[in-house]
């Protein structure tokens, strides 16, 4: 489980990173992708955990899609004016969502 939550926390805090970087503006790019790079987080992270699921894979996936975009999005701006627009909470919650509800289902 620890190798899971670490190599998944590198892992999607560049991806996070990437997506926050440069589809931070277009809207509804970002918000398409978002549930893009969930989806891409769950595989990742049941790769990593050994396809073992459970409500214990089910946190660790969610919190590493979430801090994944956290660290994108601090990354971004060295300041925390990216958290003034709503978009970033919707890429969140959307992302966490998706990643959570994959390993559930796949």
């Amino acid at each position: 489980m620890a190798r899971g939550l670490l190599a998944g926390l590198i892992l999607a805090g560049f991806a996070g990173f990437i997506l926050v970087k440069f589809l931070y503006r277009d809207d509804i790019f970002a918000i398409v992708f978002s549930v893009l790079y969930g989806t891409a987080v769950a595989h990742m992270e049941l790769r990593l955990l050994d396809r073992k699921r459970g409500i214990r894979a089910e946190i660790i996936t969610g919190s590493v899609a979430f801090f994944g975009i956290m660290l994108g999005a601090l990354l971004r701006s060295r300041n925390l004016s990216t958290f003034k627009d709503p978009v970033i909470y919707i890429m969140l919650v959307s992302a966490t969502f998706m990643a959570v509800s994959r390993i559930r289902n796949l």
